[in-house]
């Protein structure tokens, strides 16, 4: 009987392991903490969210982690997100990972003209509406990551 017991306390355990790891993977790079900490919080009940502060390694933790979505800033130091978008889109490892791009300073010309040259899926200009958020990301991943539809 106790085996019987275990068993039923260790299944729980399992099945919350399993439905973890169905979660997409989500990246987001920022060198904003506080905008960091407010999408985290937002998203971590419906996707698996890594957050990275720093855009000097944001290459080699995305080639790592291989996450289902990239959302990435545009404006950071040392490496801007354009930078990263073009390392990302030229990479073996990361070319076929969506980006969003969150951005507060660009017209939609120099829009149109990221998309081709970094890959870039989609952008959002800040601020922008955490629910628009959360819709653009189920778009970009039912389009370009089909296990996750």
């Amino acid at each position: 009987m106790a085996i019987g017991v275990q068993t039923q306390l260790e299944l729980p355990v399992k099945k919350k392991q399993i439905l973890y790891k169905l979660l997409p993977h989500i990246m987001i790079i920022d060198d904003d903490p506080e905008i960091l900490e407010e999408l985290r919080e937002y998203l971590s009940s419906d996707y698996e969210v890594e957050t990275l502060f720093d855009s000097a390694n944001a290459f080699e933790v995305a080639c790592e982690l291989s996450p289902d979505l990239i959302i990435l800033d545009l404006k950071m130091f040392p490496k801007s997100g354009f930078q990263l978008a073009y390392e990302f889109k030229n990479s073996v490892k990361t070319k076929f990972i969506p980006i969003i791009a969150i951005t507060g300073f660009f017209t939609e010309k120099e829009h149109e003209l990221m998309v081709k040259l970094s890959g870039v899926k989609r952008f959002l200009l800040k601020p922008f509406n955490l629910d628009q958020f959360e819709k653009e990301i189920k778009s970009v991943l039912k389009e370009f990551n089909p296990r996750n539809n």
